[in-house]
């Protein structure tokens, strides 16, 4: 849904309105960048950004969209823009032309003791020096800005990200591009394709958790090696691959791959 309304290039205007409301800052977008990050080796699995976009100025702005708590996805997104970093060391003609490469997370489920906003930079906690200004990651705690009030656009903006439909018409109400979100909103819900492609995705989801599921019963009783070993197998009967079993259980690939050198 947020791919559907944000890199379609109609809704050019809602996606720099997502940027003022982040950073505030009027963003003159050069170009919508491919959301695929190369692959440097075949043992490495893709990279799929939700949107990079290069400002006029060269600066690189990643929004990655996080629906969970989990540790791991500070790990994966620091993986996203980390490598990014070391692809546009290979692309500039030198150091004095790097661009600005700023990470936008824009999380739905962080609790209480998370800012509503949290700006993380390479820095000396002991002399608060910097060890470059190239890199930014910003963090925003959509449901604790929801919950603070939508005193400005900024703030109802984003809090409509996070609505149901009596929600979202309450916020959007008395704003041009704010009832554009609204209405795009509601068409996608109305939209047979998209209902489908979700419906998919769900199914796949649940899919998925039930096999680790019934796996883990069997693992528990077996030990801990014999989970895994379980798990594996049971994905393969599904027909998923050695980089979606890992990314779904948390599994290193490595040892995904060995497991399933055993199986076969």
């Amino acid at each position: 849904m947020f791919k559907a309304i944000f890199l379609n290039p109609d809704n050019r205007d809602l996606l720099k309105l997502l940027f003022k409301s982040t950073l505030n800052k009027d963003l003159d977008i050069e170009k919508i960048l491919p959301s695929e990050i190369p692959k440097h080796s075949i043992h490495i699995k893709g990279k799929v950004l939700d949107v990079i976009v290069r400002d006029k100025e060269r600066s690189i702005y990643n929004i990655e969209v996080n629906l969970t708590n989990d540790d791991y996805i500070r790990i994966r997104n620091a993986a996203y823009i980390f490598t990014k970093f070391g692809d546009e060391v290979k692309e500039s003609e030198n150091y004095d032309n790097f661009p600005n490469i700023i990470q936008i997370n824009l999380s739905f489920a962080l609790n209480k003791k998370y800012p509503e906003i949290g700006k993380y930079e390479l820095i000396d906690k002991r002399n608060g020096k910097k060890f470059t200004d190239k890199l930014q990651i910003y963090e925003f705690n959509i449901a604790k800005i929801k919950q603070k009030g939508c005193n400005n656009i900024s703030s109802r903006f984003l809090s409509a990200l996070d609505a149901d439909k009596e929600e979202l018409s309450l916020l959007c109400r008395g704003n041009e591009e704010t009832e554009k979100l609204e209405k795009i909103v509601n068409d996608l819900n109305n939209d047979e394709e998209m209902i489908q492609f979700l419906s998919t995705e769900k199914e796949e989801e649940l899919i998925i958790n039930t096999i680790k599921s019934r796996s883990e019963k069997q693992g528990i009783i077996k030990g801990e090696k014999n989970k895994e070993f379980s798990i594996i197998q049971n994905m393969l009967k599904q027909g998923l691959d050695a980089n979606l079993i890992s990314e779904y259980t948390g599994i290193a690939l490595e040892k995904v791959e060995e497991i399933i050198k055993k199986v076969k």
